[in-house]
């Protein structure tokens, strides 16, 4: 420090008066730097929170808008009387099965299947079929002990469920 000022003390005015505009100069300039960087830092990343939660809260409203829209056809299918017909009770041949299946339950799921991309299938189990009937209805008996199949026949309710192992969300009813 002392061979600093030794030399500040012992240089030509031009160089003392250079050396102090520097300071005076290059002190309040980088400090205006370093306050302007900060701020624009801070404000740049509430900026980005601000986005996120955006973008955050528009998926969860679209997600939440398909997931109703698919509550309200699985009520739909769910209460539907040609449904409740084919899968809640034994039809007196398979013809009528069939039948009932060709001319109602089959194009309305196909078509519902076809216009909403997000679901990829749609399964009834029934207690009331030994075997697979058309490409929608099932017996119970494969899925009677399993935790969601229990707890669908428990209540009336559209229930949701994942299944990490095949990365599947689905609902029962």
């Amino acid at each position: 420090m002392k061979d600093l000022l030794a030399y500040f003390r012992n240089s030509s005015v031009r160089k003392k008066l250079v050396l102090t505009y520097l300071v005076v100069i290059i002190i309040p300039i980088l400090a205006l730097g370093i306050y302007a960087y900060q701020s624009s830092k801070g404000y740049l990343k509430k900026q980005l929170m601000i986005g996120m939660n955006h973008t955050v809260s528009q998926t969860a409203l679209n997600l939440d808008q398909k997931m109703e829209k698919s509550g309200e056809f699985i009520s739909f299918i769910v209460f539907n009387p040609i449904v409740k017909k084919v899968t809640g009770s034994e039809l007196p041949d398979i013809l009528s099965y069939a039948k009932e299946l060709n001319d109602n339950i089959e194009p309305t799921i196909w078509y519902y299947i076809n216009i909403n991309r997000e679901m990829k299938d749609v399964l009834f189990y029934s207690d009331y079929t030994g075997k697979q009937i058309g490409n929608f209805i099932y017996p119970s008996d494969a899925v009677r002990n399993i935790d969601w199949y229990k707890e669908a026949v428990k209540t009336s309710k559209t229930q949701w469920h994942y299944d990490p192992q095949l990365q599947v969300l689905f609902a029962t009813h």
